[in-house]
């Protein structure tokens, strides 16, 4: 009798601290990973238009200094403009598959140069594998949905390679919201204080912090998707250097926000008192004809 009567004891105190410590455990589960997107179903895509710009190919070549010969590895290739996109192509609890495309319209060419790669996602690491299974690095092509003021945001998890940054809903106290996108303005989030290393180099992003949509999570400014992605970096193209502007995507981003701009309420009340000044001033000439 007294053997089971503290099994009991020992069992209750054992479930009391489980009950205890779930929470924190909870926390921690919380903080070191983000909730796959909601919107991240089979054939979402999405788009980035590339402005003018350069990048090194793994092309050898061989340059004279000073009479002597040097053996580069990479040539320094520049293009035109190019279109960037990602599409869902499958996916499951643990892991999404994408199909990634980057078109690039190289200097003095008439047609796109495309490349191509299927790469598998962890959606709640946002950890990215090659077909080979080999870890490639931390996808900046979302980032959390709906985040908190000053939440933690890991951006790179490659051992012995971390960083995070820090997530900003406002400025001087006011929300954040983009410039005018395919589907309006829309409200953002900023990612700065960026600490870590990439490549056992402090990591860096220009210029110092990066863009995602509230919403959804998708980039919406530089340089969210040029820069350490190694969604691109498959690709070879070492150190692509360019401006990017959001283009289309089928991810509901949610209702564009009304923004009201004095300038245009000056001029629509400007043109609303000359109509009515010219309408006072027809009815007048009518009657005084009477």
């Amino acid at each position: 009798m007294i053997v089971c009567r503290l099994l009991k004891v020992v069992c209750f105190i054992a479930v009391i601290v489980a009950l205890m410590f779930s929470p924190l455990l909870l926390c921690c589960h919380v903080q070191s990973f983000d909730a796959a997107p909601t919107w991240l179903k089979k054939d979402v895509y999405m788009e980035y238009t590339l402005r003018s710009g350069f990048f090194l190919a793994p092309e050898p070549r061989v340059i004279v200094f000073e009479g002597t010969e040097i053996v580069e590895n990479y040539t320094i290739k520049q293009f035109d403009k190019g279109v960037f996109r990602w599409i869902c192509i499958d996916l499951d609890a643990s892991t999404v598959k994408i199909e990634v495309v980057l078109s690039l319209w190289m200097r003095n060419e008439s047609e796109p140069t495309d490349h191509k790669a299927t790469l598998f996602v962890d959606p709640a690491t946002r950890a990215v594998y090659a077909q080979n299974g080999t870890l490639l690095g931390t996808t900046h092509l979302w980032g959390p949905s709906h985040p908190r003021e000053n939440q933690e945001m890991v951006l790179w998890d490659y051992p012995p390679d971390s960083a995070t940054g820090t997530i900003s809903l406002t400025r001087d106290g006011n929300p954040l919201f983009t410039p005018q996108t395919p589907q309006g303005v829309q409200k953002f989030y900023s990612v700065s204080n960026i600490t870590g290393t990439l490549g056992g180099k402090p990591i860096s992003f220009f210029p110092g912090e990066l863009w995602f949509e509230y919403d959804t999570g998708l980039p919406v400014g530089l340089p969210s998707i040029e820069q350490n992605e190694p969604a691109i970096s498959v690709f070879e193209l070492k150190d692509l250097v360019c401006s990017v502007d959001i283009g289309t995507t089928n991810v509901d981003m949610g209702p564009a926000e009304v923004r009201l701009d004095p300038y245009q309420i000056f001029s629509y009340i400007a043109v609303g008192v000359g109509l009515t000044i010219m309408a006072v001033a027809i009815v007048r000439r009518r009657r005084k004809r009477r």
